[in-house]
């Protein structure tokens, strides 16, 4: 049969599977038919499949628990001041002294608050995790109301481990999860679970010395169920399980990787943008069709890590499996120190040095990659064609275009960022030769900044202004300035002049009542387009801002105290003639903005955009053209 027939009977298939009213059953059984091709397309449909999944999930809307006291649940995790409870298929945290352990049971009621869910151009890990997770919220003040101690086998293991000496290291590796999350080595190989592969591997290398191959596989899979039954039944233990248990049903490796993670995909749809999920099964699958030299392997794992983490580390390129070993033998090592603690001292000597490496600058590369464009890079390079110099170079060429359009773009961009009840702006000039941010948020939104300016290729900013010290303006700052060593901050009342990139500052003179009032206020221009940045002004500074720049005219106002009722006067509004205001603030903390401030900016003609509502609010200016684009989706031509 041809593979244009094949396709003709799938056609039919699909049609019969739409039949099905899930559409994850639907597409399982619609693939299912196709894995009778073996490995001409089974690989292909899966990918289609999966891209449809992902598009689901981005397109699915956040959703508000209700939630009805007392909760009752399982302990899943905890730590000092702190639980994790599953409820069902949620998850709440209980922040609260306790005693309590893995898997008891608990009835709780407190003070709820609901997980909220942000609109930005990058995604925000934390967000993230809780999306993966079903994280409905947290609750303080918890009151007990009843308990049910269960002495789980692993609750005591953990108990032995904090007995111990100095063993905050090994019970963060192997219960709480809690390797250092700028390390490359702990996002991308831990979270990933790839310490689990290894260890299992190791094993059946054992076992394959002394046993055939059949009972080597059946008590690889009795020792992983054991294990489950002690650790829990997670995400990582079934994508293990599925993938190493199909082997033994199908022995056509590019059939049963798209058969063990389309079940995987059904059991576990929301996790399927987790790293955990993405990077394992890429890297399978991409290398279960043919072999690959050392240079394919290195092209994919960098694709991987800049459309999944926004930066690649070469040196973890071009070590990865050494560093695959190495996290397996780290967890090997865990489990042998718990039975002999005299090794505990070499242990965490050992941990430190891995998890700790030096980030060294030249070996990182920032910029979040396309995720359709890396795939079809991907597939380039799997494709035997690759082996022609022709291919090798139109690949190489791609890549290497689409990495400097994101490190030195054409575009001049001012973005306000959704930060919440908070104030974060950036400013970059064109291929990212000057870069500024003019406030940076509180420390509760540095994963974001940082987040956003590895996507659009930032490794280092040139200039911090702070408008004054706020938490909601400058408590980012220490976080932020751990990734930009170099940056100068600017703390007073000071013209920001680099080049081409030109802050002014418009209130040198004024003293305030207080340090709202006495914020740093400037302008900066990008394009055609003037922006004035206002702080937290209360309207006695707008008064005297009017006074001594009488004829200021510009085109996007950032306005101040987030839309608040003391600022923004009418005449600044008259005065100043704004096309768009921008309103950071969440409405739920302080009502923010006022209603007076909304009426004002409709009486003047002014397009107010609120980050709560638009999300990240971006003014890129190109060949003579200015843009407004949001994180929402809105999109406009200004000039």
């Amino acid at each position: 049969m041809s593979v244009a027939q094949k396709f003709v009977v799938l056609f039919v298939l699909f049609w019969i599977s739409a039949l099905v009213s899930h559409v994850l059953l639907s597409s399982l059984l619609f693939c299912v038919g196709g894995l009778y091709f073996k490995k001409d397309i089974s690989g292909i449909l899966f990918i289609i499949v999966y891209f449809l999944s992902i598009t689901c999930i981005v397109l699915q809307p956040p959703t508000v628990e209700e939630v009805k006291f007392p909760l009752c649940g399982e302990v899943i995790q905890h730590k000092d001041g702190y639980v994790l409870l599953k409820i069902k298929h949620q998850q709440v945290a209980l922040f609260m002294d306790h005693t309590l352990n893995y898997k008891d049971e608990v009835c709780v009621s407190g003070t709820f608050k609901a997980s909220s869910r942000r609109s930005n151009f990058f995604y925000n890990p934390i967000e993230k995790w809780v999306m993966t997770n079903h994280h409905i919220g947290s609750i303080n003040d918890v009151i007990v109301h009843e308990t049910s101690s269960k002495n789980s086998l692993k609750g005591k293991i953990l108990h032995r481990a904090l007995s111990l000496e100095q063993s905050e290291h090994i019970v963060d590796f192997l219960f709480y999860k809690n390797v250092e999350t700028t390390s490359f080595f702990g996002v991308l190989l831990l979270s990933s679970g790839l310490q689990y592969t290894y260890f299992l591997y190791t094993l059946k290398q054992l076992l394959s010395k002394f046993m055939h191959k059949e009972i080597t596989h059946v008590i690889l899979m009795g020792f992983w169920l054991l294990f489950g039954a002690v650790w829990g039944f997670d995400f990582i233990w079934w994508r293990v399980f599925l993938t190493t248990s199909c082997c033994m049903f199908v022995k056509n490796r590019s059939v049963y990787l798209p058969l063990a993670y389309f079940v995987l995909l059904i059991m576990f749809f929301s996790r399927a943008s987790h790293v955990a999920f993405v990077f394992p099964m890429f890297f399978q699958l991409f290398f279960s069709f043919q072999k690959t030299n050392i240079f394919q392997r290195a092209l994919i794992i960098t694709l991987l890590q800049h459309v999944l983490l926004y930066s690649s580390n070469l040196f973890m390129v071009f070590f990865f499996a050494l560093f695959r070993h190495v996290s397996g033998v780290l967890y090997i090592f865990s489990w042998l120190v718990l039975i002999f603690p005299i090794f505990l001292p070499t242990y965490n000597r050992f941990y430190l040095m891995i998890t700790t490496l030096p980030q060294i600058s030249s070996f990182i590369q920032v910029g979040r990659f396309s995720l359709v464009l890396s795939l079809i890079i991907a597939i380039w390079t799997v494709a035997n064609g690759f082996y022609s110099k022709y291919y090798r170079f139109g690949g190489v060429l791609l890549l290497l275009i689409h990495f400097l359009l994101i490190r030195y773009p054409l575009y001049d961009m001012v973005l306000f960022l959704n930060v919440g009840q908070a104030d974060a702006a950036l400013v970059t000039k064109a291929f990212n030769k000057k870069t500024m941010m003019i406030d940076v948020g509180r420390s509760s939104n540095h994963v974001i900044v940082s987040q956003t300016l590895k996507g659009l290729g930032i490794a280092s900013l040139n200039h911090i202004v702070i408008s004054h010290d706020d938490d909601d303006h400058s408590g980012g700052l220490n976080d932020l300035l751990t990734l930009s060593s170099n940056t100068q901050v600017h703390l007073t009342k000071e013209d920001v002049i680099d080049e081409s990139l030109y802050f002014q500052v418009l209130n040198k003179s004024y003293q305030g009542e207080d340090d709202n009032d006495n914020s740093v206020i400037g302008v900066v221009q990008s394009g055609s387009l003037t922006f004035l940045f206002l702080g937290d002004l209360y309207q006695q500074g707008e008064r005297n801002l009017i006074r001594e720049y009488p004829n200021l005219q510009v085109d996007v106002v950032k306005l101040g105290h987030h839309g608040s009722k003391t600022s923004t006067s009418k005449q600044l509004v008259a005065n100043v003639q704004p096309t768009f205001a921008i309103i950071s603030a969440e409405k739920k903390v302080y009502g923010h903005p006022h209603i007076q401030t909304l009426k004002t900016l409709a009486q003047h003609k002014v397009i107010a955009l609120d980050t709560e509502t638009f999300g990240d609010i971006a003014f890129v200016s190109l060949f003579n053209r200015d843009f407004i684009l949001t994180s929402s989706g809105l999109f406009g031509i200004i000039k």
